[in-house]
């Protein structure tokens, strides 16, 4: 996600000249009451409208109970025949211990929704909270906070099953004596254990897949955004 030209002296501005930091850095007022200005929401169900009051009304200092709070959310793309809008509005908030399922067809936005969340694209307007730290403003702590098992594995045909798990439990700061213990546990979670030295080239479409979640386990993250993980497996594997 590409920072401001200014970011690195974001604080100083802050201080020394607040009314020019928040029009840098902030969002445009005037976007506040888009709902407001459109029809989009008007065939919302009643649960969803319930949701979105829910989060409008939580105070900002109650976000860090939940693990993900997200609030007007909403992604449009640029294009030569107008605006595509590939998330509306989206409000939501998610309970610690809860499992949200995301449905919808292809092209829902579902995958647009994910990458905002987890840092991938920016949001247009609106942001989200992981543990009470904002995607935007925070997202070097959020990434230390969350797993990831994107759409598409994300693999080197060069390393091993184990060396993956290695090379993502660092990036995600893990002490270097917790290492062997957070692989050896991600890797019995997907019964990978007695492939942990095979080369990934080696490994048939489904067992990509295993590791892909193991990844995503590793570092024992605060929540996990899961993208059709399940995509190549068989069927005992999915249960």
């Amino acid at each position: 996600m590409p920072k401001h030209p200014l970011y690195p002296i974001e604080g100083l501005l802050r201080l020394v000249m607040p009314a020019l930091h928040k029009q840098v850095f902030e969002e445009d007022s005037s976007l506040v009451n888009f709902k407001d200005d459109n029809n989009e929401l008007a065939d919302e169900d009643d649960d969803v409208k319930v949701e979105r009051k829910f989060v409008s009304a939580l105070p900002f200092s109650q976000y860090q109970n939940f693990p993900l709070v997200a609030k007007d959310i909403r992604k449009v793309y640029p294009s030569v025949l107008g605006p595509k809008v590939a998330n509306k509005q989206i409000s939501l908030r998610v309970n610690p211990g809860e499992l949200f399922g995301l449905l919808g067809p292809n092209g829902a936005g579902k995958t647009t929704l994910i990458s905002q969340l987890i840092g991938m694209t920016p949001p247009t307007r609106g942001s989200a909270w992981i543990n009470g730290f904002d995607i935007k403003r925070n997202l070097e702590i959020v990434q230390l906070m969350i797993g990831v098992c994107p759409q598409f594995d994300i693999l080197w045909p060069e390393l091993t099953v184990e060396e993956h798990l290695f090379f993502y439990a660092r990036l995600k700061g893990i002490d270097s004596h917790e290492e062997q213990e957070r692989v050896t546990r991600a890797l019995q979670e997907v019964q990978l254990s007695q492939e942990r030295r095979v080369m990934t080239s080696e490994l048939p479409l489904g067992m990509k897949r295993r590791l892909s979640i193991a990844i995503s386990l590793v570092s024992a993250p605060k929540i996990i955004f899961l993208d059709e993980p399940t995509t190549g497996l068989d069927p005992d594997t999915r249960r």
